[in-house]
């Protein structure tokens, strides 16, 4: 959590917990430095971690559609989510 623009950057929620829990021991400037970086990794962070949550899903029997309607939310948003999550862990995308 040194530097901005991705070096250092939490890539695991694990890492962006303990980058968080180290928020309390900097200044206040350099909490502020920091947030933006902390902002972006946890949404690459929490993204992942949807998308493998509905990968999980599907793979335990529920239709895209089902998830859909259980999220609240399109089905081309779980598709999205579905294509994303395989291209990171370099799965075939069959959604």
């Amino acid at each position: 959590m040194t530097t901005r623009h991705g070096a250092d950057r939490p890539s695991t929620l694990f890492s962006l917990i303990a980058a968080l829990a180290e928020l309390p021991e900097l200044s206040p400037v350099e909490r502020a430095r920091v947030a933006p970086d902390l902002i972006e990794a946890a949404k690459a962070v929490l993204s992942g971690v949807r998308g493998a949550a509905i990968q999980e899903a599907v793979d335990g029997g529920m239709s895209v559609v089902g998830v859909a309607r259980e999220l609240g939310v399109h089905r081309s948003k779980v598709t999205d989510a579905l294509t994303a999550h395989r291209a990171r862990v370099g799965q075939k995308t069959d959604a």
